[in-house]
């Protein structure tokens, strides 16, 4: 049996604790000690901290919290990451076998009716990037590129979001454009099926390396979210959102001091520049060019 939730503000080291925050003239009050205690279990991203402290003071419910941070994913650029597939795989849990609802005091543009438009259509994705490689291998075999040793994967990419797709030479062999193409009807297809939320979710998860940096699939889970009839909402849960943040929080963190490290350390070039760039994009999936 518990013994409930101890609170107590003794300190082991209280006089090292004034000696230190007065050579770094800092207060230690509660309201520090709380922004502590919440990056410990939480992170240190304002966003996520505030969010995990609206939800367990029951101000909001786990659905409004995942549709907060769904939509921060999708429109900042700072949180789509390919690294939200963990997120996502925890909203499939969430989700568990609930079947669809579309409650009277949803206010949102998110209903059974408009689900054409708000998930049926990321099988497009597919189509689209199926388009860009057939017309990229026919540009190449134009007579403006006539006498010249060029490559469909070299040229330039419009769309930053399919960039790494469009920049692999193993992509335009006949396999692998028969294999998009096949994803395409097979998403169609199953759309086209009475699938429940947590499905969609699952293709969504099996497509996400496809489909990460692209605003209309959050908006897709935010479909599912928000029309889901009951959500699974237990600590556990809990737990794993917050293990998430926390990860995320560490790794942003490490990205910083790596590039505080290489501006002090190194003369900035522009070529220096371009690499610390690259090498922050493939750390944390940022891409500074990207729209979506």
């Amino acid at each position: 049996m518990g013994t409930g939730t101890r609170q107590t503000f003794y300190y082991k080291n209280l006089d090292a604790m004034k000696e230190l925050a007065k050579e770094e003239n800092i207060e230690i009050n509660g309201s520090f000690l709380e922004e502590l205690f919440w990056d410990k279990f939480v992170g240190t991203d304002d966003d996520f901290k505030l969010n995990m402290k609206l939800l367990y003071s029951g101000k909001k419910s786990l659905k409004s919290i995942i549709q907060n941070i769904i939509e921060l994913m999708a429109y900042n650029h700072k949180y789509m990451k390919k690294d939200n597939l963990e997120f996502i795989k925890i909203i499939r849990e969430v989700i568990g076998l609930s079947d669809w609802s579309d409650p009277e005091d949803n206010f949102t543009d998110y209903h059974i009716s408009n689900r054409a438009f708000y998930v049926d259509r990321i099988a497009r994705i597919f189509g689209i990037i199926t388009k860009e490689l057939e017309q990229r291998i026919e540009l190449v075999k134009s007579p403006y590129f006539a006498n010249q040793d060029y490559k469909p994967w070299m040229l330039e990419v419009q769309d930053k979001r399919r960039k790494d797709i469009l920049e692999k030479e193993d992509n335009y062999s006949e396999i692998k454009i028969a294999e998009f193409k096949f994803r395409e009807e097979r998403l169609k297809n199953t759309f086209a099926t009475n699938n429940t939320p947590g499905q969609v979710i699952d293709l969504i998860i099996e497509n996400w390396e496809y489909f990460w940096n692209y605003s209309s699939v959050y908006e897709a889970i935010e479909y599912c979210v928000t029309l889901s009839e009951n959500l699974n909402d237990k600590p556990i849960i809990r737990k794993k959102m917050r293990a998430f943040f926390k990860n995320l929080s560490l790794k942003q963190t490490i990205s910083n001091l790596t590039a505080e490290h290489i501006v002090k350390e190194f003369e900035i070039t522009d070529s220096t520049m371009k690499q610390l760039q690259l090498y922050l994009e493939k750390f944390s999936d940022i891409n500074v060019d990207r729209h979506c």
